[in-house]
């Protein structure tokens, strides 16, 4: 089982805002970060967790909305979640 430490939660917080700042089409966008990101686990689990995560960030990239506490607040239970696992 991995840790979530206080940088996977910081990193699993900003996701939502990063992602409006990165470019290309939103599934780019979201492997990108969460690459960047926890690029230490195996590229199927990566994928996994960008699964998980793309319903909550795919309405940012479908229209100009602002990141809400819920959105930033899901995509840590995801994240803390898919470490759990590992």
């Amino acid at each position: 089982m991995t840790q979530f430490s206080d940088h996977d939660r910081e990193m699993a917080r900003s996701m939502p805002d990063e992602f409006l700042i990165l470019s290309g089409n939103p599934i780019d966008r979201l492997v990108e970060f969460v690459g960047r990101t926890w690029g230490t686990h195996d590229l199927g689990a990566r994928a996994q967790l960008a699964q998980a995560l793309l319903p909550i960030v795919l309405p940012l990239a479908e229209c100009e909305v602002d990141v809400t506490d819920q959105q930033r607040d899901l995509c840590e239970a995801i994240v803390a979640t898919w470490l759990a696992r590992r």
